[in-house]
């Protein structure tokens, strides 16, 4: 989502402020320090910078009365700062990103906040955001490419980064059909592919994802499905052809 967000502000030409959560407005606005210095935010600098895009970064890990303070700049209205009305610059945009719909924790983000209804009211477009199975893919596929010895062995970066991209997703489906409380994202996804890519069989490597922290009886169950099987014997294969290769075992920076 954030990378998004970023992407969206090289497209449109506009300088990008990233406001994460906060706990109270001086946060969120900034203040004067004991030096009489200003001491500004990202929410401050969006606010005198012509042609920005301000990112609320996790806008649900905010203290709920936080935002109400500048509604009426989300609105077009001014609010105070720094002891001046200010207003938003016109042609400014804003967006926020979050793991849940603003209705506060459940069971997989249990620190979130509910967010006010006047607050979501400011928003005039909601996207659901799935994750992307070929975005991964080609996030995977540039991971294996930026590896010395796998980016000059083009064939096999392939293999390994689609393979790997291949079982997570197997195992997402895996997850969801057996309704286990478990995220795999795409950041799961990219530190199996480094360990793979440093002669890790893709066995061990998922079993240092998020799963190791279930039950063995879940993870096996979990990892029976043909096809989370078959998609991790084809990563298993080609890394077994890439040892073959002459692939270094165990490099320092292959595994995080």
């Amino acid at each position: 989502k954030s990378t998004a967000c970023e992407n969206a502000a090289k497209a449109l030409g506009m300088e990008l402020f990233v406001q994460t959560p906060c706990t109270d407005k001086f946060e969120m606005l900034g203040y004067e320090g004991p030096d009489g210095v200003y001491k500004e935010t990202p929410l401050y600098r969006w606010l005198h910078t012509e042609n920005a895009l301000l990112i609320f970064d996790e806008i649900d890990g905010n203290d709920p009365r936080v935002m109400p303070t500048i509604h009426a700049i989300m609105a077009g209205g001014h609010v105070d700062v720094g002891g001046k009305a200010t207003r938003m610059p016109e042609g400014n945009l804003f967006i926020a990103n979050a793991n849940t719909w603003g209705f506060g924790a459940n069971s997989d983000y249990v620190g979130r906040n509910p967010l006010d209804g006047a607050t979501t009211n400011r928003f005039a477009s909601f996207i659901d955001w799935p994750y992307d199975d070929g975005f991964e893919k080609r996030l995977c596929h540039s991971l294996a490419m930026a590896d010395p010895w796998w980016g000059a062995h083009k064939a096999a970066a392939k293999a390994v980064s689609h393979t790997v991209a291949r079982a997570v997703v197997a195992l997402r489906a895996a997850i969801c059909k057996q309704q286990v409380r478990l995220i795999l994202s795409p950041r799961d996804t990219l530190a199996m592919l480094r360990r793979v890519m440093a002669g890790m069989t893709p066995r061990a490597a998922i079993g240092l994802s998020a799963m190791a922290r279930l039950p063995e009886n879940v993870r096996d169950q979990l990892l029976e499905p043909s096809s989370v099987r078959s998609a991790l014997d084809r990563a298993g294969a080609v890394l077994e052809s890439a040892v073959g290769n002459g692939l270094p075992m165990g490099r320092a920076g292959g595994v995080e």
